[in-house]
């Protein structure tokens, strides 16, 4: 899915091209009577590059070309899985899965201060930056597990089940202002 949006706000005037690829998948595929293999697959990344101006709402004027911000949202997941039944009595599974999503704005101007001018009344984005606060959120998670199942019979029916996993999580985040400062001239 891909749309186009476009109108003025406060300080800019904006024009947004999303794409939306959405996909999802899974494949099972039997090896044999006791082995399989499973791959799912999921992606739900946008991109929206948005193109903004400089804008006087009072008299409804686009000005001065500021450039082109992108934003990333969401992300992309994969599992993978095997289970294996070895004899009648133990069956092992085994998974690893990694999950990334994406929450970054950024723009041509992110190196330089967001500027507004106030004086008239009505702000004004005066600086050519295209995003008050660039901002960085990436967060990674993988996940690893294997566990074995043991049926056997003494002095009745019983069940063995033992696992192991582990889980590594990743985040990184960054917010600041753009060029490091705000400034707001004011009457």
């Amino acid at each position: 899915r891909n749309s186009v949006s476009k109108g003025p706000g406060i300080t800019t005037y904006g024009k947004s091209t999303n794409t939306d690829p959405f996909y999802a998948g899974k494949i099972d595929w039997n090896l044999n009577d006791n082995h399989t293999i499973e791959v799912t697959a999921i992606s739900d990344s946008r991109k929206t590059i948005s193109e903004s101006w400089a804008y006087d709402y009072t008299s409804k004027t686009i000005r001065d070309y500021k450039g082109i911000t992108e934003n990333y949202r969401a992300g992309k997941d994969t599992i993978f899985r095997y289970t294996g039944k070895f004899g009648q009595d133990f069956t092992v599974s085994a998974l690893y899965g990694k999950s990334t999503a994406n929450f970054t704005d950024a723009g041509a101007g992110d190196s330089i201060p967001y500027v507004l001018d106030a004086r008239s009344g009505t702000a004004i984005l005066i600086s050519k930056a295209t995003t008050a606060q660039p901002t960085t959120l990436e967060d990674s998670r993988k996940a690893m597990r294997i566990d074995g199942d043991y049926s056997f019979k003494f002095a009745g029916a019983h069940q063995l089940r033992f696992g192991l996993d582990r889980e590594d999580n990743t985040s990184n985040s960054l917010q600041a202002y753009s060029g490091g400062v705000y400034w707001r001239y004011v009457p």
